[in-house]
């Protein structure tokens, strides 16, 4: 069968495919009237089709049976396809096999989502609970520091001292009713330390007795006549004692708020003026005694109770504090709310501070966290923080999820809570977004197996366009000015090779003569160093091709533009065996003319690392051809950067020295990175036929070289010719004395191979 047959019968093939088979059959007669032999192979590759295409489908039986009478006279190779559907159709049907799969796949995708995936999702939002709680923490802490180094400082100043000690000295001289007898004095004290307090911006100064826990004088409820404060005289109660016991003990403390019986003995009269407060309280010494105890107070809805609503997020979270009776510290976020209902007392003046309970609105029941929390303190060994992410009612009657973190230091806890409809929405969206990903993906997913069937089918009846005698094409890895370079792989020993097809469009030319001629001078050379052609040929359509080995490997080229620094005994390497390579094809006559670092490949072949390997023989010439001999293949061509000058003057030149002078240059771009030609292509206009060094310290100020290496280089790029090395024989012996004190050994190039082949 010839090639032109298949070429006409796919043609025809392509046309008929969506048609019905009527139509199809119809179509293919009458296009092939003249040509039996035509139409029966094109019939032989639709109705082959059409089983195939019906043992995926659900079609029914009972037509294979009418399909085989109708195409018995056409062709037997059709009648063996039809048995081989006949077997197949025997087994369960691939399109339910695939249904099958495609179930099992989307169950144990949504198990795997529910039990694993969406666990996650909700770990990363508890998670985002504690950071929150954790950010807070550093923010009470950073508060609750700089509000003690304040009060001692206050503690420390002359003014608060010398009140203390004169307040002692009249406690002791008048007993407990020493706030009645020297008016004037108090009323002096007083008027100092509320300006003190004003200047520090706090609500009101106590100093409290050394030994008995008495408020000597406080700037905090003043009366009206005396315009001395009521707490003067007061007795702490069993709230504040204990602070006031660790701060005798030498402590400065800070006293989260509380309510005020439990903070003095007081009147009826106090507590109608008292606004919640937070205290700070450290002794005061003097001469490294204590003489006192100084106390700051501070209005908690203010300074306090403010602090966590930097970290408030979304339309629910709300982070707070309580004490151990689980009573609100702070501000609530929903206050207003709060007002507005009886947990307040409908009374729009109120503050959620020491006003709200943890407890489920309409009855006494605690909430789940606050429960959680007396639980973990009352146990053995408490860990002072836990989440809940089981939903529960919280204060405000919300179904909420939390965290909370303790202070045993202050006796105090801090709560993160968050609606629960909110911490879920993100992980619905994801669930929805995830559940449409999914049908999308099995909808897409029964389509491509459907198409992808349809199209092996095709592919099987096109195979044979992508075929070049043995060799089948495999993919495109380069494309030049005159061919394209594909991947391909040989037919029955499956070896990878690389084919060079000539582009139809230069057939003719005298393009192809240069073609055939790379492809006869390749073949002619043996070296390992050069690559290796296995064989040529011509396609059906006259399109001229050649297949040489295929090279896993990166051209010098590629590796100085990935930044891929070429080190000096590498070069050296890479040069000597380039090299050795021309060596053999200057024996044999033959000039290369297009050595530069595209034509330069470094390769891993079989764990054997660096085989350097010179490509492109394309600008071959012969140097023993007189010039009448010469034809239009051997105009001027090559890469003008690595080109010897002398072939500009005389295209016709063929000296050997001509390689000698690229390998330099391609040798001072790889150490330098700077093509030579760009620094003396005025040197050159001027006639000159030598470097001087200050081109030499152009090239390599940043770059440090051995002399020798420097010299054989610049040598081999002179623009006298005769300077250069008389031949390659002397240039490899050069380079082989230069690896001997710079070599580039076998695990060096395993190495690097290690580090390029994972970065690749």
């Amino acid at each position: 069968m010839s090639d032109n047959l298949h070429e006409k019968a796919t043609a025809l093939f392509g046309q008929v495919i969506d048609l019905s088979e009527n139509q199809g059959r119809a179509f293919i007669e009458k296009e092939t009237e003249k040509d039996s032999e035509l139409r029966e192979y094109t019939l032989k590759l639709y109705l082959s089709f059409l089983k195939e295409q019906e043992n995926f489908g659900n079609h029914e039986p009972q037509k294979e049976e009418v399909t085989k009478r109708e195409i018995a006279p056409y062709n037997t190779v059709a009648q063996r396809s039809l048995n081989l559907v006949e077997k197949i159709r025997q087994v369960p049907k691939k399109k339910n096999t695939l249904i099958i799969v495609i179930l099992l796949l989307f169950i144990s995708t949504f198990y795997v989502y529910a039990t694993y995936i969406r666990n996650q999702l909700k770990e990363m939002e508890v998670n985002e609970h504690i950071a929150i709680l954790k950010a807070n923490k550093t923010i009470l802490n950073q508060w609750v520091e700089n509000q003690k180094m304040k009060v001692k400082d206050i503690a420390s100043s002359s003014l608060v001292q010398n009140a203390t000690l004169q307040l002692t000295a009249l406690y002791d001289k008048d007993g407990s009713d020493f706030y009645r007898s020297d008016t004037v004095t108090l009323r002096s004290i007083t008027k100092k330390l509320s300006r003190l307090s004003k200047n520090e911006n706090i609500l009101g100064i106590g100093i409290i007795h050394k030994s008995i826990p008495m408020t000597l004088i406080s700037t905090g409820v003043l009366d009206q006549k005396s315009k001395l404060s009521l707490f003067n005289g007061k007795l702490l109660a069993e709230g504040a004692y204990p602070v006031y016991v660790k701060v005798i003990g030498g402590n400065t403390v800070f006293f989260p708020p509380i309510e005020l019986d439990k903070q003095v003995y007081h009147e009826h009269q106090l507590q109608d003026e008292y606004v919640s407060e937070c205290h700070f309280a450290t002794p005061i010494i003097i001469d490294d005694k204590i003489e006192g105890v100084f106390n700051m107070s501070l209005v908690s809805k203010k300074t306090f109770g403010k602090l966590f609503r930097s970290t408030i997020h979304g339309n629910s979270s709300e982070v707070y504090a309580i004490n151990k009776r689980g009573q609100m510290l702070t501000t609530s976020r929903f206050l207003k709310e709060l007002q507005q209902s009886e947990m307040l007392d409908f009374d729009t003046t109120k503050s959620s501070i020491l006003n709200i309970d943890l407890k489920v609105p309409n009855g006494n029941e605690q909430t789940a966290l606050y429960a959680d929390i007396h639980k973990d303190l009352d146990s053995p060994s408490p860990q002072f923080s836990g989440t809940l992410t089981e939903p529960y009612i919280n204060y405000l009657g919300n179904k909420v999820i939390g965290a909370w973190v303790w202070f045993p230091e202050y006796q105090i806890g801090l709560i993160h809570e968050q609606n629960y409809s909110e911490f879920n929405r993100s992980i619905y969206l994801f669930d929805i977004t995830f559940l449409l990903i999914v049908v999308i993906a099995v909808i897409l997913g029964m389509i491509v197996i459907r198409s992808n069937f349809k199209l092996h089918i095709l592919r099987k009846k096109y195979t044979e366009l992508q075929e070049l005698g043995q060799y089948q094409l495999i993919e495109k890895i380069g494309e030049g000015g005159f061919g394209k370079v594909y991947k391909g792989e040989h037919r029955l020993l499956k070896k990878p090779v690389a084919i060079k097809l000539l582009k139809k469009e230069l057939n003719g030319t005298d393009a192809l003569d240069r073609f055939k001629k790379e492809v006869m001078v390749m073949a002619s050379l043996d070296h390992p160093n050069t690559m290796k052609v296995y064989d040529y040929g011509t396609s059906e359509d006259g399109q001229f091709y050649y297949v040489m080995e295929y090279l896993n490997g990166i051209s010098v080229e590629s590796m100085l533009g990935t930044k891929h620094a070429i080190t000096i005994n590498r070069g050296i390497h890479i040069l000597l065996k380039v090299c050795r390579s021309l060596e053999e094809a200057h024996l044999k006559g033959l000039l290369h003319r297009d050595i530069k670092p595209a034509n330069i490949m470094i390769c891993n072949q079989g764990g054997a690392y660096d085989i350097i390997k010179l490509l492109d023989f394309g600008l071959v010439k012969e140097m023993n051809t007189s010039v009448s001999q010469q034809t239009k293949i051997n105009r001027i061509g090559g890469t003008p950067m690595f080109m010897a000058p002398e072939r500009l003057h005389d295209p016709y030149n063929a000296d050997a020295r001509q390689d000698i002078y690229a390998i330099g240059a391609v040798g001072l771009y790889m150490f330098s990175g700077k093509y030579i030609v760009e620094l003396i292509s005025q040197k050159m206009l001027m006639g000159q036929d030598s470097i001087d060094n200050l081109l030499t310290e152009d090239i390599f100020k940043e770059v440090s070289l051995p002399q020798k290496l420097i010299h054989l280089l610049f040598s081999c790029i002179s623009f006298n010719v005769e300077e250069r090395p008389e031949n390659i024989r002397s240039l490899i012996e050069a380079l082989e004395d230069l690896s001997q004190e710079y070599p580039w050994s076998e695990q060096q190039a395993k190495e690097w191979w290690k580090e390029f082949d994972q970065y690749s």
